[in-house]
């Protein structure tokens, strides 16, 4: 078969998320150290954008590609808006469990390329008032996502992904705060209540029907 339709990932873009590698039924990708790769190109459906479409990032691409088809996340090297949000938090004292579980949490933020400063907290009446009793603790914008026990980096990687994905709002926009570029929803200090999707302005400047936000 000539290769003349393959996927083509662009590392200055890609995270390492793998979704490329568990979306593929035809087996195109493979993972070495951590990070996808095109390693059976002859195998990529013809004209098929799956792997493209689900990349979180647009880091992938094709080869032979005239159908002119643009990635849907496409994010160039622009910094991204969970990353503007993302608070990570890594909790315990100056032992060497709660050493490695900061050191683990560090590590996971590098390999999925977020530009997120992780918080080592040793004061134990803030790692109280977060609510967690025992150390070490891992929180990501307030939430507490485990405590007593040192989370590997791929559980790491796992419940920052968790966050990225619950985040999104009814209108696209990530980490429940709403940033349209377009300017079309004029909700008060640009939140936009993406669990209920319900629009917080008062007087539904927005202009969404019955408090929607379809913005």
């Amino acid at each position: 078969m000539a290769l003349n339709w393959y996927p083509i990932i662009d590392e200055s873009k890609c995270i390492h998320c793998l979704k490329c590698f568990q979306h593929c039924c035809k087996s195109v990708y493979a993972v070495v150290d951590g990070k996808p790769v095109v390693a059976h190109p002859e195998r990529c459906a013809f004209h098929g954008h799956g792997c493209g479409s689900i990349c979180p990032v647009g880091a992938i691409h094709y080869f032979g590609d005239d159908t002119g088809w643009v990635p849907p996340h496409k994010k160039g090297n622009e910094t991204r808006k969970e990353e503007k949000k993302m608070k990570i938090q890594a909790l315990g004292g100056c032992c060497q469990k709660s050493t490695k579980n900061y050191e683990n949490a560090v590590a996971a933020v590098k390999e999925m390329g977020l530009k997120v400063e992780v918080e080592h907290v040793t004061d134990m009446d803030e790692i109280m008032n977060l609510g967690v009793m025992a150390t070490p603790g891992l929180v990501i914008n307030g939430k507490v996502c485990a405590a007593g026990r040192v989370l590997t980096v791929a559980q790491i990687k796992a419940f920052i992904e968790q966050f990225k994905e619950a985040k999104t709002t009814s209108c696209g926009c990530e980490d429940g705060s709403c940033d349209c570029e377009d300017g079309s929803c004029d909700c008060e200090d640009g939140k936009c209540e993406g669990s209920s999707e319900k629009c917080d302005c008062e007087t539904e400047s927005c202009g969404c029907e019955s408090g929607k936000c379809g913005c």
